[in-house]
């Protein structure tokens, strides 16, 4: 699963020591990113996006261990 982030939202994320929030209404379940701890190896660069109207972007690549189900319990799945 991946989730892309406009402009340079994951570098200033990761300046301030930032923690990235995100809800999953379809399944139910939500992610918790200390961004200080995010590989940069699993982030990629986008110098025009179409989504974000051809603005940079950066996507990060997750693995379903990163979401909690709605008890906060995390789940454990393999990368997607």
């Amino acid at each position: 699963m991946k989730i892309d982030l406009r402009d340079k939202k994951y570098p200033n994320l990761k300046k301030v020591n930032g923690i990235l929030l995100g809800i999953n209404h379809n399944n139910d379940d939500f992610l918790i990113i200390n961004a200080t701890k995010f590989e940069d190896s699993s982030v990629k660069l986008i110098d025009s996006h179409k989504p974000f109207g051809g603005k940079p972007a950066c996507q990060l690549s997750l693995i379903m261990s990163d979401f909690y189900d709605k008890n906060g319990i995390k789940t454990y799945f393999t990368n997607l």
